[in-house]
């Protein structure tokens, strides 16, 4: 996604997306020069970055005045989405160091969280982790093998719960903090030589997959699958205790079926949210005939024909939005002259919110005909589903929050 506003000093600017492979060059660049030069060395390398035309050097950014570094820092915060951090620094803070912390900030969370979600996953466990370290301790070959078999799914469940955890909100790190997740298990492991399978769980991680019911137990300890994405009609425990081991196959199967319950009222929070959204937003931007202004011709042909096919004479009438599938959501939204004047401030990153409409389109059929819905994309739907609805209900207005 590419902007263009105007910024003091340099006049009209083409800016694009900051990558997280964009952020971790301008942190490893950061690394590298004395510490009270990071926060400037950062902001200046992701600013360079930014700033798509004119082509500026970090060096370039270092030399520009005041009013174009807040501008572009600015615009630096609403790419990075770290707003919430930003904001809650001093504004007295020069520009560039309050990026840098507000960034350093956003980790810190992040970490934070993992580790809470880990020590919250791992506690059903932790009888069986004690009895297979001090097994490990005492290198008999016998118990060993035993122990070995304990340790070795628990670890990659630990692991695929934190990747699952970071990777759809910063996949560039979700390495490091997967090292943090496992690292009381690391010790022993490598004490007894499995360091070469640490390496390649590390290495591979993004694509473990998880059994029911551990999958549903790591969506919720992560926050995924939380309150946010239900309906108000629908309480979801926010933690889910891991069954025994004589408990599995029941509480996997009861898991599966559970699961198409769950993508259903997730699937009905998203769509009233988005039709709530671009309903109020459009009209309120286009006006009271945003239906015929502001929606693509397609979309509006398939919807009006839906709604006369389906609507019987003296029966009760909805507006043609009501008709709409997923798919069309993402183009009334997407379509250029909406997105740049309506929509880009809420969602902020095009690329990421196409893969999310990807993700959500996916799981669409076999939910609404009660298919089973895939552990891998069951999972991404869920990411999917939260990060479409966070820059919603920050954009609607409580009461029609509290409706949906």
């Amino acid at each position: 996604m590419s902007l263009s506003p105007e910024i003091p000093g340099l006049g009209a600017v083409t800016l694009r997306t900051i990558t997280f492979g964009a952020v971790r060059r301008a942190l490893e660049w950061a690394e590298k020069t004395e510490e009270a030069r990071r926060p400037t060395a950062f902001a200046n390398a992701v600013l360079a970055e930014m700033v798509e035309v004119p082509s500026l050097t970090p060096a370039d950014i270092d030399n520009l005045s005041k009013p174009s570094l807040e501008a572009l820092v600015n615009h630096a915060v609403e790419s990075l989405s770290i707003h919430e951090e930003y904001d809650a620094l001093p504004d007295t803070l020069p520009a560039r160091e309050r990026l840098y912390q507000a960034h350093q900030n956003k980790w810190l969370s992040l970490t934070k969280s993992i580790q809470a979600s880990t020590v919250t996953l791992s506690s059903s466990y932790s009888p069986q982790v004690q009895a297979a370290v001090e097994a490990l301790s005492r290198l008999d070959r016998d118990v060993l093998a035993r122990a070995t078999s304990v340790i070795g799914p628990l670890s990659d469940t630990l692991a695929s719960m934190g990747a699952l955890a970071l990777k759809i909100q910063m996949p560039a790190i979700t390495q490091d903090l997967i090292r943090l997740a496992v690292e009381p298990l690391q010790k022993k492991m490598l004490e007894i030589g499995r360091q070469s399978d640490l390496r390649r769980l590390v290495d591979d991680i993004g694509r473990r997959a998880m059994p029911e019911p551990i999958l549903s137990a790591a969506l919720s300890a992560s926050m995924l699958e939380s309150p946010l994405i239900h309906t108000v009609t629908y309480p979801i425990r926010p933690t889910i205790a891991l069954p025994s081991a004589s408990e599995m196959p029941a509480a996997a199967a009861e898991a599966q079926r559970r699961r198409l319950v769950n993508a259903y009222d997730t699937l009905s929070k998203l769509e009233q949210s988005l039709r709530s959204l671009i309903q109020t937003q459009l009209a309120s931007s286009r006006g009271p005939a945003w239906w015929k202004h502001a929606v693509p011709d397609d979309v509006r042909r398939g919807c009006d024909d839906r709604k006369a096919a389906k609507e019987k004479a003296g029966e009760t009438a909805f507006h043609p939005i009501y008709y709409a599938y997923v798919h069309d959501y993402e183009k009334i939204i997407l379509r250029k002259d909406n997105w740049i004047d309506v929509f880009a401030p809420i969602f902020g990153n095009r690329i990421e919110l196409e893969a999310t409409f990807m993700w959500v389109g996916r799981v669409r059929d076999p939910v609404a005909h009660t298919r089973p819905v895939p552990d891998a994309e069951y999972s991404m739907f869920v990411a999917a589903a939260g990060w479409l609805l966070r820059r919603i209900v920050k954009a609607l207005p409580p009461e029609d929050n509290a409706a949906i």
